[in-house]
């Protein structure tokens, strides 16, 4: 029975093994003033009825890690967003996605900020899939969304999730991850810690997706306040790294 119980062992070391061995990970810490396999975001765009700007000037990289600004200008919002490269090898499907993300700068401002650390396809149709990883629209707390149907002028359909009272999170560096290995479910955690589980009706792990960082004044608040926001700069973005596993 020992020498059974020796082979079984050995026998299930070497499928951990095997299996292990399948594991990739891409890890970009952001040295280096060359983007490489991101692209600095210049767009203008309107969302119900307010003028939105990523200008690459809001983006910056240097001694390991990149920043982005948020601003408000009294009659439109200006930020910063850096995206992968949608042909690059960072495209996976069915993956593991962390960050280490902090913002920093006017506390006065930061309810009325927009950051966020997310991965998409970023297609707005229904073969949407996006999964929100730090989002900070609301002064209420973090968002975890799974989104995996998004219909002409309504909000998209699949998961989201509010974490009251996580505000404080964005204050400091934290390590934001999602695992989307498993179909119809996400696993989102911050600082190694499972914080919530997202259950969606599709299975999405042979959807492409790709990971972005962006920020800005908030549309919730523009919507909600009007144009009668805090005009100034907002807090800045931090990444000080990223990796997928795949």
């Amino acid at each position: 029975m020992k020498i059974l119980n020796r082979i079984f062992l050995t026998l299930a070391v070497s499928l951990a093994s095997v299996t292990m061995s399948h594991a990739a990970t891409i890890v970009e810490n952001f040295d280096g003033a060359d983007d490489g396999s991101f692209q600095r975001v210049h767009s203008d765009f309107n969302i119900l009825g307010y003028s939105i700007a990523y200008r690459s000037g809001a983006v910056w990289r240097a001694g390991g890690f990149v920043g982005m600004s948020s601003e408000w200008l009294g009659n439109y919002a200006h930020g910063g967003a850096y995206w992968a490269n949608t042909n690059n090898t960072l495209k996976k499907a069915k993956a593991i996605a962390e960050a280490r993300v902090t913002m920093y700068g006017n506390s006065q401002n930061a309810p009325y900020n927009w950051g966020a650390w997310w991965v998409s396809n970023l297609l707005m149709d229904n073969n949407v899939y996006e999964i929100d990883i730090m989002e900070t629209p609301y002064p209420e707390g973090n968002n975890f969304n799974t989104f995996n149907y998004w219909a002409s002028g309504a909000f998209p359909t699949g998961d989201h999730k509010t974490m009251i009272g996580t505000q404080w999170w964005r204050n400091s560096y934290r390590t934001y991850k999602a695992d989307y290995t498993k179909a119809k479910e996400v696993k989102f955690y911050m600082n190694g810690n499972l914080q919530y589980t997202s259950v969606i009706s599709e299975d999405n792990t042979g959807r492409t997706v790709w990971p972005l960082f962006n920020n800005r004044p908030s549309v919730v608040q523009l919507v909600e306040r009007g144009t009668n926001l805090p005009s100034g700069r907002y807090p800045d973005l931090y990444v000080d790294w990223m990796k997928i596993t795949y």
